[in-house]
């Protein structure tokens, strides 16, 4: 949506295209990578994890500083 929103430039879909990238790469090392019943199978998945939910977070929070920029132009 944002591509397609004429008020956005494509630069703000860059923080939520990361986010996809990391959540893409979680599932894939979730169904294709070690699995979690090891220690390292469990390290990887939670790490991943982390990475996810904290680029998530990061992509909300730039986004709506970047929408707060707009709005008030």
């Amino acid at each position: 949506m944002i591509f397609r929103t004429s008020n956005y430039s494509s630069k703000h879909a860059i923080p939520f295209i990361f986010f996809i990238f990391a959540l893409v790469s979680y599932i894939i090392a979730y169904l294709i990578g070690p699995e979690g019943n090891t220690i390292e199978g469990l390290m990887l998945q939670v790490t991943i994890q982390k990475i996810v939910m904290y680029l998530w977070c990061l992509s909300l929070i730039i986004g709506s500083f970047k929408d707060l920029k707009i709005e008030s132009k």
